[in-house]
């Protein structure tokens, strides 16, 4: 008989677009908003249907589209600002796909790690958009530069898994920084069996990188279902994939995971591996993210009640400092030197976070300017 797999939910062969997307990303996108990082990913073997769950066709939007349109429907979005971009992760190189291609080579990208040590691509296009609709046209552009081939098995074989991200900045009254979020909606490449797909040469070498990616992936979550520690056993860094993959793992994100599988006994064997991860992915549970403006706000709130602290102990010391013998004022005043040197620390904290906020301003503006420069190149 064959095997009882653990899962969350299974669709059935009726559902459609619109189901898939109201139970697996309508709670992660109000996390989003939120301030959380969400990471959604379809995962399956070739020609299973990830691209159309992801993308859709004009008819039938994928989850994609429809994440853009509710996005700028919720409550609160025209508070926030709204950054896109995308890019492929294609033979372990990073390429831009809001870049043209023109006529030259592509421009390899390299990872680099933020503050907070979650990996990002350097130099990555970041275009801000207004609307849903906005968003949309990125991601048509990004689809005419995807890499994609002719298998047995598919007739338009995704070469590469495609990441297509949404970064939301949202100015908070009560707090310094702005909270930023992001949500990345990853359409997989598909894991592939070289003797039914008829690779052979570059389609080869191709199927043999995603293959090995996505072995790394599976092998990073089994680490992490094995639970305390093992994160650090996790080959994270052994693929460009699960190093960006990683922080919503072990850095503190919400994690949605589809897995299609085909009715076709041509890749029964590929189904029942997708099956097998989804089994272990199932038993993986990241720890929620603290949005970071919470974080500003406690040290702001720290600060407060250190000066509050400090200014009652000195009001306390002149209030009664000629009742006091010498040992007295003395401890008096140890602490409120000690006080004094915890509200400087509080004090080197938020010139800290002040530095951080100039620097992502900085950021956007140096994004608004290659904003301008790819309208210039579409026109």
């Amino acid at each position: 008989p064959p095997p009882t797999l653990p899962r969350q939910q299974v669709f059935p062969e009726l559902s459609q677009q619109e189901d898939i997307f109201e139970e697996v990303v309508g709670g992660p996108l109000a996390s989003f908003m939120a301030g959380h990082h969400v990471l959604l990913f379809a995962y399956g073997p070739t020609g299973s249907g990830k691209t159309y769950t992801m993308q859709g066709t004009p008819e039938q939007p994928g989850l994609i589209p429809r994440t853009l349109d509710r996005l700028f429907r919720l409550p609160g979005s025209m508070d926030v600002s709204v950054w896109v971009s995308c890019y492929e992760i294609y033979n372990e190189n990073v390429y831009d796909l809001l870049v043209p291609l023109g006529h030259g080579q592509r421009r390899t990208l390299k990872l680099g790690e933020d503050h907070d040590h979650r990996a990002y691509v350097k130099n990555l296009t970041e275009v801000p958009v207004q609307t849903a609709e906005d968003a949309y046209a990125l991601l048509c552009v990004a689809r005419l530069n995807l890499s994609i081939a002719e298998t047995r098995l598919n007739q338009s074989s995704s070469r590469s898994h495609c990441m297509f991200n949404i970064r939301l900045v949202r100015c908070d009254d009560a707090s310094d920084e702005p909270a930023v979020s992001c949500l990345t909606l990853c359409d997989l490449a598909g894991s592939e069996n070289p003797g039914k797909t008829g690779n052979v040469g570059s389609r080869l070498r191709e199927a043999g990188r995603i293959n090995n990616s996505l072995l790394v992936l599976g092998r990073c979550l089994e680490a992490l279902r094995l639970g305390k520690g093992a994160e650090q056993r996790a080959p994270f860094r052994d693929s460009k994939l699960t190093q960006v993959m990683q922080a919503f793992f072990v850095g503190g994100g919400i994690v949605s995971l589809i897995v299609n599988v085909s009715p076709s006994p041509a890749v029964l064997e590929e189904s029942l591996g997708a099956l097998k991860f989804s089994a272990v992915a199932t038993e993986v549970v990241p720890v929620a993210a603290e949005p970071r403006h919470t974080k500003c706000r406690a040290a702001v709130q720290r600060l407060s009640k250190v000066r509050q602290r400090s200014d009652r102990w000195s009001a306390d010391c002149d209030a009664s400092e000629r009742s006091f013998d010498e040992d007295n004022v003395a401890e008096l005043f140890e602490t409120v030197e000690t006080l004094q040197r915890e509200l400087d620390r509080a004090q080197q904290t938020i010139a800290h976070l002040r530095q951080r906020v100039q620097a992502q301003e900085q950021s956007i503006d140096r994004l608004e300017d290659s904003r301008r420069r790819m309208v210039k190149v579409y026109e």
